[in-house]
């Protein structure tokens, strides 16, 4: 098994109704950090700035934001100390 049941955990909690991704891991599928990847954004909009009501929202999505990041960072590191088990 490649994906620990915390990690799972980590990723259940982030996106809870994200099914595909469950079966990726189920799978141990090396898609699973592209799958991540692809739901990380490369920083808010403008739109999202400018409409957000405050402050505390803007912190709640920037810290989703960088959560998603540290999902997909850790999915990358299982992949490589996987390969380098390999060698």
């Amino acid at each position: 098994m490649i994906y620990s049941k915390e990690f799972k955990e980590k990723i259940k909690k982030v996106y809870p109704d994200w099914e595909s991704i469950q079966k990726f891991m189920d799978n141990d599928s090396d898609l699973v950090c592209q799958q991540l990847f692809d739901k990380c954004s490369s920083g808010m909009s403008f739109d999202t700035v400018l409409n957000a009501s405050s402050l505390e929202e803007l912190q709640r999505i920037a810290k989703q934001e960088k959560e998603k990041w540290a999902l997909y960072r850790e999915c990358v590191q299982i992949l490589r100390s996987r390969t380098h088990s390999l060698n």
